[in-house]
Formats: C-alpha cells, sequence, structure tokens
C-alpha cells in the first residue's frame, strides 16, 4: 500500500510537471511571438524615421506645411517609442514567470527524481525479503 502510494504520488507529481512543461511551452511561444511582434514594430519605426527625414527634406520650401507634419510624424514616433517600451516591459514579464516555471519544474524533477529512487530501492528491499504467511 505504501508502495502504491508512493508510486501514485510519483505519477501526479510527474502529471503536475507536465502540465507546467505545457504551460512553459506556451509562455515561450507567447514570448517568441512578441519578440517576432517587437522586431516588425522596431523595423517599421526605423522605416518611420527614414521618411521623416526624407520629408523634412523635400518640404523645406512650404515652412508652414513643414513644421506641422514633421510635428505629427514626431508624435506619431514617440508613440510608437512608448509602445514598443511596454512591449518590452511585458516581455520582460513574460520572461521572468519563464524563469520561476523553470525553476520551479527544475525542482519538481528533483523531487520526483528523489521519489524514484525512493520507491526503487523500497520495491527492492520489498521484493527481495522473505516472504512470510
Amino acid at each position: 500500500a505504501e508502495a502504491k502510494a508512493m508510486f501514485e504520488e510519483a505519477s501526479e507529481a510527474k502529471k503536475a510537471a507536465r502540465v507546467d512543461r505545457q504551460e512553459t511551452e506556451k509562455l515561450q511561444e507567447q514570448v517568441n511571438a512578441s519578440i517576432d511582434e517587437l522586431r516588425l514594430r522596431e523595423s517599421a519605426l526605423d522605416k518611420r524615421e527614414e521618411e521623416m527625414v526624407q520629408a523634412e527634406q523635400n518640404l523645406e520650401a512650404d515652412h508652414e506645411k513643414r513644421e506641422e507634419e514633421i510635428g505629427q510624424r514626431e508624435e506619431k514616433f514617440k508613440n510608437e517609442q512608448e509602445s514598443l517600451k511596454q512591449g518590452m516591459v511585458r516581455l520582460q514579464a513574460w520572461s521572468d514567470q519563464l524563469t520561476v516555471k523553470e525553476k520551479r519544474l527544475q525542482s519538481e524533477r528533483s523531487q520526483l527524481t528523489l521519489r524514484e529512487e525512493r520507491l526503487s530501492k523500497f520495491l527492492s528491499s520489498y521484493e527481495s525479503a522473505p516472504m512470510t504467511n
């Protein structure tokens, strides 16, 4: 009965570790998707910045129009930068969560290994014990 209970406990620990591993993989996918999205945004920001420089050179003849257009683009650029910063904060939070889950998973693996070793020793001593009626 004790061996069965230890085996069931080890089985439950394996299931919990599997669920944690799946959650960790989901978080990693989210982190990867966020990284891809942030890279696309960064590329778009670089492109917009180049467009701003070109627009400034082309619009020197009409000073009022140039000032208005540059102001609008700078505001948009600042908003995109802020959005990128917020995305980086979210990415860091996900990364921190992933690190915590990985550490917990490592701890659970260690506990599972110890339980398996104890169960193996118990079963081995149980099987080698003389049978008495």
